[in-house]
């Protein structure tokens, strides 16, 4: 019971404290490691705009995916009427 209670405490990342272990939050530690993976991820993350596209044009995201669209749309229109 002991290693599963370490584990638990010191090593597991749990999501409803912030993925910080309980013995962080306990000792006030996860302030710091917050800051610490900010610092991190915004040194890591790479400038968007010059990836997306050519001349930090930024590009445009689709409004419908096409297997949003219904392969036969009289099929679509009779279970519409159908259900209604």
């Amino acid at each position: 019971m002991g290693t599963f209670t370490n584990w638990y405490n010191h090593e597991h990342r749990h999501t409803s404290i912030g993925l910080h272990t309980p013995a962080d939050v306990h000792f006030g530690l996860a302030i710091d490691k917050a800051a610490d993976r900010r610092t991190v991820l915004t040194q890591a993350a790479p400038d968007t705009r010059t990836a997306s596209a050519p001349s930090g044009r930024r590009r445009s995201r689709p409004t419908r995916h096409r297997l949003d669209q219904p392969t036969n749309p009289e099929h679509h229109q009779e279970t519409a009427t159908t259900a209604a």
